[in-house]
């Protein structure tokens, strides 16, 4: 064999196995979400049930919280800020526009921290 001849057997051995990689890369699903979180909001409701008082916005495939009162020790805001955070939040969703979602994770929640209209 001549040098040519293994110098691209070399090469394309490389990229088969960088392609290989790169693939099993993309196609493996992230299960970790990072604050902040830029998405167009699919959903954006609001709830009272027994010692909670919440809204909840899904984006980008999660759902985060934010709590007036709650039990699970998450951080409570004020009632005005989450009537901002979700005019914020329908705005996006009725205009198509993204929004910032800043969280920190709490009893298994996404928990607001902040929301900016993007």
């Amino acid at each position: 064999m001549n040098t040519t001849h293994v110098a691209r057997k070399m090469l394309f051995r490389t990229l088969l196995l960088a392609a290989i990689v790169a693939t099993a890369a993309i196609g493996t699903p992230a299960f970790a979400v990072t604050s902040p979180q830029t998405c167009v909001p699919t959903f954006v409701g609001y709830s009272a049930t027994t010692g909670n008082t919440n809204l909840a916005i899904k984006c980008g495939g999660n759902t985060f919280m934010g709590w007036n009162t709650n039990t699970s020790g998450c951080t409570n805001v004020s009632t005005d800020t989450t009537k901002m955070w979700m005019s914020l939040a329908q705005a996006a969703l009725l205009s198509g526009q993204q929004i910032d979602i800043v969280f920190s994770g709490c009893s298994g929640y996404s928990d607001i921290l902040e929301i900016d209209l993007l």
